[in-house]
């Protein structure tokens, strides 16, 4: 009988010690994330354990954009440098219409975009949503990615 007794209470224990380690197993490093926007280089990132999530603004940027005429198409290829584009206006080649070169600058939700020798070309405000970046350039005129 002692043995029985003794049998049920290790028994007990042993069901109340897996119980713990599963609990512990399935909470440890688990938390809500507090996330940070993402930035012209960095993706969003979780302040509190530096999970990265989604895309940054530089590579949310690549590939080819159209103003929401149809009548002007841009590909932009951004870099830690900044940024080389070319630009076909109406079918033809822009013939330096838009600066081929240059430096980005985030400030806030704008992106200022500089031309190579200095001059401050053109901005665009931004906004965000899911993994895609929406632009409307200083002129008011929306931008959308091909």
């Amino acid at each position: 009988m002692k043995n029985k007794k003794k049998l049920i209470i290790i028994g007990g224990v042993a069901v109340i010690v897996i119980a713990i380690a599963l609990i512990l197993i399935l909470t440890i490093g688990k938390h809500e994330h507090t996330w940070k926007e993402p930035t012209y280089d960095s993706p969003k990132t979780c302040s509190d354990c530096g999970e990265t999530k989604g895309y940054s603004i530089k590579q949310m940027l690549e590939g080819e954009w159209r103003d929401g005429n149809g009548t002007i198409y841009l590909t932009v290829t951004f870099s830690d440098k900044g940024f080389d584009a070319d630009m076909v206006v109406n079918g033809s080649p822009s013939g330096g219409y838009f600066a081929p070169s240059g430096t980005v600058e985030q400030d806030g939700n704008k992106l200022i975009l500089w031309e190579t020798n200095g001059n401050k070309y053109i901005y665009f405000t931004y906004e965000i949503k899911g993994n895609s970046i929406y632009l409307v350039d200083n002129d008011g005129t929306e931008w959308i990615k091909q």
